[in-house]
Parts: structure tokens; sequence; C-alpha cells
């Protein structure tokens, strides 16, 4: 790699993959067009594949010698501590293509760095300009490090047409088609096998096609002032009337609305999952509890509003992970717990599917409109990745209590909530579905 081109990225501020490639057009996938049917068809060698991520490319320029890949996708491949956290060093790999029937293996280097919103793939511009056009599909597929003989991480890249049964298949399995194969687009599926089996949701393509719907019709006032008024009103344009069911919202998809047209890596933003209480094992009533537990407010009450890590808060709580559990700790002491199987439950109650829905805004109070753009659909969350990020302080706990006047003691429910950018880290999968940029009928 030349010093030229070395000081080149030093000097941006983002994510690359800088790989050193010989230009060679690839073949894609082990069978023909009439064979390909499924995602294990379009891989190179998929018994030996953990992890896939495509994106749906733009028109390249000529001299773009870079393909971007979305922030929420940039774990796809990262370096770990030995306490299991990432951390921003880079990742040597080889990146596979295949020429002739043959795989060509190139060396390559994921370089991460800090304070970046976005990465990228570093592909020859040539390579680009040759292989890619508007619309075609980029893939990767990640190896097992076990499956590799070196100590090199290594990857599979393809360059798929618009169109072709191999775009089809690898659109199938993130649950789209072709008319969703707009630029910007892309799915991650981190828990791959080569032996599961496409689950198509007919919920998601009903609310893609109502979605749609909402989202070329442009800015829409609000229909409820207040914080909740982008989710009102969002349900009742897709025709959703307002409960409080532990069911989804739509078909059983559970909607999550959100202002601003994306998430983004730098955003600390804390979102709800869902409303479960612990088991507690002190032997307290709540009447009992907050008084030992808690604090007295400014209004002169004692309370127990507290949020809850796996860090010791000035309350005394904090939240202990365990293999099966996670404990819920008072200055070191177990006073409450959530087993694995109770939040594994509701995470599959509540969550099993969820669309993240952006909205660009404009205007304050009973003047806000909404413009309708992104959807990020989400499949498959785990009560052990809950619990790993809860470990890193990337999901936490909220206690919401308080003793009335009365003397009676008031729960306004035990939230568990995540940062923003964290949230991908929940699911299996995540797939966004619509983006800004591909929004129709965007209204100024």
């Amino acid at each position: 790699m030349s010093r030229e081109f070395a000081s080149t990225w030093r000097r941006r501020l983002r994510f690359t993959l800088a790989v050193c490639l010989v230009i060679v057009p690839p073949v894609l996938g082990n069978c023909g067009d009439g064979d390909v049917r499924t995602l294990r068809d379009v891989l190179f060698e998929p018994d030996k594949v953990e992890a896939v991520f495509f994106t749906a490319l733009a028109d390249p320029s000529a001299e773009e010698s870079t393909i971007p890949v979305p922030p929420l996708a940039a774990g796809f491949l990262s370096a770990e501590d030995q306490a299991g956290e990432t951390v921003p060093r880079p990742v040597v790999l080889r990146t596979l293509l295949k020429k002739n029937a043959q795989l060509e293996k190139i060396a390559g280097v994921w370089h991460p760095q800090n304070r970046s919103t976005e990465c990228r793939f570093e592909l020859p511009a040539s390579f680009v300009r040759d292989q890619a056009s508007a619309g075609c599909l980029l893939l990767l597929g990640r190896y097992r490090e076990a499956e590799v003989a070196s100590s090199l991480r290594e990857l599979e890249c393809h360059i798929i047409p618009r169109g072709s049964p191999q775009a089809t298949a690898v659109l199938s399995h993130f649950g789209l088609t072709a008319a969703d194969s707009r630029p910007g687009v892309f799915g991650l599926d981190s828990v791959w096998t080569a032996k599961q089996e496409t689950v198509e949701s007919a919920s998601l393509r009903k609310f893609l096609s109502r979605f749609d719907k909402v989202s070329a019709a442009g800015f829409t006032p609000t229909l409820r002032s207040g914080s909740t008024g982008i989710g009102y009103t969002l349900e009742t344009l897709l025709d959703i009337k307002e409960n409080n069911s532990p069911r989804g919202d739509f078909l059983g998809i559970e909607l999550k609305s959100h202002r601003g047209d994306e998430f983004r890596t730098i955003s600390s933003k804390k979102m709800n999952l869902f409303l479960k209480g612990p088991a507690w094992l002190d032997g307290l009533s709540h009447k009992e509890r907050i008084p030992k537990y808690g604090y007295i407010d400014d209004n002169g009450r004692t309370a127990l509003y507290s949020t809850v890590t796996s860090r010791e808060n000035s309350h005394g709580l904090k939240l202990a992970p365990e293999s099966r559990r996670i404990l819920l700790q008072f200055h070191g002491k177990n006073v409450a717990e959530w087993e694995h199987e109770i939040l594994a439950g509701r995470l599959k109650e509540k969550l099993s599917e969820t669309i993240f829905v952006g909205a660009e805004t404009r205007g304050t109070g009973q003047n806000e409109e909404f413009h309708f753009q992104t959807a990020l659909y989400c499949r498959e969350p785990s009560a052990d990745r809950l619990a790993h990020l809860v470990a890193t302080r990337e999901a936490m706990v909220e206690m919401r209590m308080h003793i009335q006047e009365s003397g009676a003691a008031r729960n306004h429910g035990t939230a568990f909530r995540i940062r923003q950018d964290s949230l991908p880290q929940l699911y299996r999968m995540i797939v966004l579905c619509r983006t800004a940029n591909s929004a129709e009928g965007k209204q100024q």
C-alpha cells in the first residue's frame, strides 16, 4: 500500500476497509442462474459463513473507490478486547473474489477510527466503475474464525447485478423484493448459518405497502401535540387504533417512531424497549422498599426514580448480569432478579419483530409536522444479547416509583431501555427497508 494512499486515509474521519485488490471480474455464486434459489446458492463457501451483509449501491462515480457501509452495520467486522467489548483497532483480513471458478484471496485491513459516523469498503475505482451500477448489490459474507486456516479474518465479496436471480435470493433472505432495492437499503444477519431457511414476513410486506403511501404524502400535521404526537400520528395514518396491548402494534410488529431521519452511531439517546418489573428477593413491599433504596426528591416526596446500569449509581443500585439472570444489587447485595427465560418471553412477546420509523420534522407543538421516511426492520432479539448490552452499559433499567401523599406507593413501571446506536446489537437481523434519500413524494 503506497504512502500517498495511507496518508490520504489518515486524513479521513471515517471507518475504511482498505483492500489491495487485483482487478478481476467476480463470478457470482456457486450455481448457474437457474439453480439459484436461496442465499446459500449465492455464497462461495456457505458452510464457512457466520454473518452476511448486503447494501444496494447508488450510481458509482468513475473516480469513487469506496462503497459506504451504513453506521448500523459497522459491527459486521470489528475487534473485541478480552472483556468482549468492541475496540477501535484494525482487523487484518483476506477478501475473496472469484475468477473463472477460482477463489482469489486479497489481503485487506479494516481500519476503524474514533468519532466516525460511517465506514467504507475500499475498492479500486476501476473495479467499482466496471462492476457496479445503480441498484446493484454489494454482498459480504464473514467467515468463522475456526474455519480460517491462517490467523487472518476472511470474508467473501460479491457485486450482484440488480434483477438477477442472485439479487432476488439475497433480497428474499431479508424479506425484501426487487422493488425494495433502492440505494442505501441494507441488511445485516449477524447469526447466519447455511442450514437456515428464509422466513418471509407477510406483516412486513403489508406494513411497507401502507408506509409507502404515508411517506409519499409528504409532511403531515401532527394529530396530537407533545412527545407522543409522532407515534400517535403514525399509527393513525396506518389505521392502527391506539392500544396498550402487550402484542405488537401492526399485525404482531411493534412500531417505534423517532424524530430525525436516521439512527446515528454518535447518538446516546435512550429508547424504551419494554416494561418488566423484577422478581424481588428482599421480602419488602414497595411502600417499605422506596424509603430503603430511594431518596427525598425536589417535591419533598420519598421517591425512587433511578437509572440503573452495570456500574453502581449514587443510590447504591447496580445491575449484575449472570449466565441465566440479571441481578439488581443494592450496595453489593442481591435484592431482585430478572430470569433470562422471563426476559426472552417479554422480548418475543413485544419485540420479536420491530420497525423503527424515522420522520423529518418541522414546526413545534400543535404546529409540528412529520414526513415519515425511514423504516428499520429488526427481528429475533435475545435475552443473552440484552444481558451483554447491560454488561457494557448500553442497556439499562429505569425504576420509577414514589410514595403518594396518602402514604400509598405509586409504581409507574420498571423500564428496560437501550442506547439508540446500540439497538442493532439486540437483534439477529436488521434491515433498513426505506431510507430518507429514497422516500417518495418528499415535500419542501
